[in-house]
Formats: structure tokens, C-alpha cells, sequence
């Protein structure tokens, strides 16, 4: 069974809300006064250091590993899907009592006009048939991305769309990728590509061995949920 999680780079969101229109096209879904589509885009106003920063997040089901809606459910109406593991819904037995929402970290279960739960479900039946989520078809940034999960929910993944040269990159971002290829040389299974100046890590080849992680000079890799590195302090010698 192949494991998926839909991803985001907050830091590349413009806050189009392209994702959240398609969304809503694709579940044919009316946005009405007091419901929410699926897929909501939020400006977050930040101070750091005395200086104010804006970003944006594009928030829906994170789809968890362990999600504590379907544990909370008393009507047994949420479910992994077992093609996909993305968390689905069926509220035929739904009984309106928001023990759902009350359990998701993120609030995302929202209900309708017939107080039934209503939430993001991955576009899993397009996933079936091979297409893309449609929030991740329609980002012009293409910072959505539907990954394959490793063991435990690790994965490894480049966490920077920009195409620009290396040295015009950095002058924007400290941590983006500038196309040095010094990923690619080490990996052992070719899941490392660089075209237009952009390493891409194709989750079908990864193996999640971290050894382009080590060689990444900028950090622009990304490890998830993997225990820390080892140091040489972890293993001190013994000295007479």
C-alpha cells in the first residue's frame, strides 16, 4: 500500500488562492455565509526582532498518521483509505456530534446545512485513477505536492521551487536550492535530479538513506521525522 501526504512551502505561498478555488470546483462545493471551503489560505502577520514579517499558509486536512479524528468519531464515519492512506469520510451515520472537530488539532472538520461533517478528503478517488489532488494541480508556484510517505512518516524532500542561479537565489534565501549537484553524485539509487538549476528527489526512487542530506551546503534538504543524527559526543571514549 502506498502512503501519501499532501505537502506545502509555506515560505513560497503568495496567497492566490488558486488551491482554494479549485477545491471547491472539484467537491462542487457553494461557499455559503458561515461555512468554509475546503482548502482556506490565511495572511499571517509575524515580529521578529522588532520587524514585521507577513507569510501565508494554505491550510486543509493534514490527512495525519495517527489522525484523532477517526478515533474520536463515535459513528464510525472517518477512515483511511487503504490505496492512499488519506483520511476519507463517509457521513451516512453521521450524527452532528463534532467530536471530530473537537479532536483535529488544526479544526478542520466543518459541517453543513444538514449539520453533517464535511472536510478535505485528498481528492483520493483522483489519486486512484492517477491525477493529482486538485489543490496541487492548481498552484502556479507548484509548492503543493502530493509525496509518497516513508516508514514512520519520514520523508526527504527538496523544500525550494526557485529556478534562479545560485548566487541570485541566495541573495533571496539562505536555505534555497543553487543547483550544485552535489546531491546528485552520492545518491545510490539516481532518485536525484537537477534541471533548470533545481534538484527534485522522486519519492518512488528514495530509499531514505540521508546521504544527500549531509551533502546539501545550503540545508535547502529537508528530513522529516527521523531520530537526531549521532554525534561523536553521543559516543564518548573511554579514557583511563
Amino acid at each position: 500500500m502506498k502512503k501519501y501526504a499532501i505537502d506545502l512551502d509555506i515560505t513560497k505561498c503568495i496567497s492566490c488562492g488558486a488551491c482554494s478555488i479549485a477545491c471547491m470546483d472539484q467537491n462542487d462545493f457553494q461557499v455559503k455565509e458561515g461555512q468554509r471551503p475546503f482548502r482556506n489560505v490565511f495572511d499571517l502577520e509575524m515580529e521578529q526582532k522588532g520587524e514585521v514579517k507577513y507569510s501565508h499558509l494554505s491550510l486543509a486536512c493534514m490527512h495525519c498518521s495517527d489522525a484523532p479524528c477517526i478515533t474520536a468519531c463515535p459513528s464510525a464515519c472517518l477512515r483511511k483509505d487503504p490505496e492512499t492512506n488519506l483520511t476519507v469520510y463517509d457521513t451516512t451515520n453521521c450524527i452532528g456530534c463534532h467530536s471530530c472537530a473537537m479532536a483535529c488539532p488544526y479544526g478542520i472538520p466543518s459541517f453543513g446545512e444538514n449539520g453533517k461533517m464535511i472536510k478535505c478528503d485528498g481528492c483520493y478517488v483522483r489519486v486512484h485513477h492517477g491525477m493529482l489532488p486538485a489543490c496541487v494541480k492548481a498552484c502556479p508556484r507548484n509548492i503543493i505536492e502530493l509525496r509518497k510517505k516513508g516508514v514512520k512518516g519520514r520523508r526527504i524532500y527538496v523544500g525550494c521551487v526557485n529556478r534562479d542561479k545560485g548566487a541570485v537565489s541566495r541573495k533571496v534565501c539562505a536555505v534555497s536550492c543553487i543547483g550544485c549537484g552535489k546531491c546528485v553524485r552520492p545518491c545510490p539509487f539516481e532518485a536525484i535530479t537537477l534541471e533548470n538549476n533545481l534538484a527534485y528527489i522522486d519519492a518512488e526512487k528514495c530509499r531514505l538513506c540521508r546521504k544527500c542530506v549531509a551533502e546539501c551546503p545550503t540545508g535547502g534538504i529537508r528530513e522529516i521525522n527521523f531520530p537526531p543524527r549521532k554525534t561523536a559526543a553521543d559516543n564518548p571514549t573511554t579514557q583511563a
